[in-house]
């Protein structure tokens, strides 16, 4: 075995050392989220995945970035997908109002899109005054991950019958001859 050989195992063993050091709580934290397991297959699905793991795994900075992005691109979404409103370009700001005005979801779910994104330009611009306790940031990037769930649950909304899946708001979902096209994220 050559010397290179040696630092692979040498990094592969304290790969596996982590992960089994850190196999329960990465499982508590799963739990803690409980990811909504079927999304539309659009390009934030493996975003909204990778959010999940990033809290699952404790990289929580990473998992705050991930939600405010998340919830900047729902709000351009929710506009984008009910026409005639094509102001989806405009700022964060100026969605939520529109999103507001036209009721496109409940109150609630605007007040966790705003809380998801909360404090954007800070954590965006890795501004000095963003949070470095681990707790602190854990409880803020949980905050920010179940904000972005809630929202989830309400525009991907399905009833499940007979075998089949019915989209409660079908112009949120891309539907080809009956058929919904979605991204499952069960896996832990």
């Amino acid at each position: 075995m050559d010397n290179k050989d040696r630092k692979i195992e040498f990094v592969i063993n304290n790969l596996k050392q982590q992960d089994e050091q850190t196999r329960r709580d990465r499982a508590v934290c799963w739990m803690e989220i409980k990811p909504e397991e079927l999304i539309p297959n659009e390009h934030f699905a493996p975003v909204s995945a990778e959010c999940n793991k990033l809290y699952r795994d404790s990289h929580y900075h990473g998992c705050i970035l991930l939600a405010q992005a998340l919830a900047e691109e729902y709000a351009r979404f929710l506009c984008r997908k009910n026409p005639p409103l094509k102001v989806h370009q405009k700022s964060f700001e100026t969605n939520i109002s529109i999103i507001s005005k036209k009721k496109l979801i409940s109150n609630e779910s605007i007040k966790a899109l705003k809380k998801a994104y909360e404090d954007r330009h800070p954590y965006h611009h890795l501004d000095p005054s963003i949070k470095k306790n681990c707790v602190e940031l854990q409880k803020l990037a949980k905050e920010k991950v179940l904000s972005i769930h809630m929202v989830e649950r309400e525009i991907f909304a399905r009833i499940v019958n007979r075998g089949g899946i019915t989209p409660i708001h079908p112009q949120y979902w891309d539907i080809k001859n009956g058929k919904i096209e979605g991204f499952l994220q069960c896996e832990p």
